[in-house]
């Protein structure tokens, strides 16, 4: 699962590294959540060519700010 992992983010990195989109910061109070789960569960999904709930969990927590 690391491996799978550390692909996936590696393949991200690139990709924002290359248009610089890592260093914008976004107001996370005016994001609605409720719209971008889905989408993000279905992405993963996509990405990895299986549903992982831990991880989709992880990435929630993560944008909610309940993980440091």
């Amino acid at each position: 699962m690391n491996r799978v992992l550390g692909s996936l983010f590696a393949v991200i990195d690139a990709r924002y590294l290359k248009r610089g989109c890592l260093h914008l910061q976004v107001d996370m109070t005016k994001v609605n959540m409720d719209v971008m789960r889905p989408w993000i569960a279905m992405r993963v999904t996509q990405l990895l060519g299986f549903e992982d709930e831990v991880l989709i969990n992880f990435i929630y927590e993560l944008l909610e700010g309940k993980v440091l």
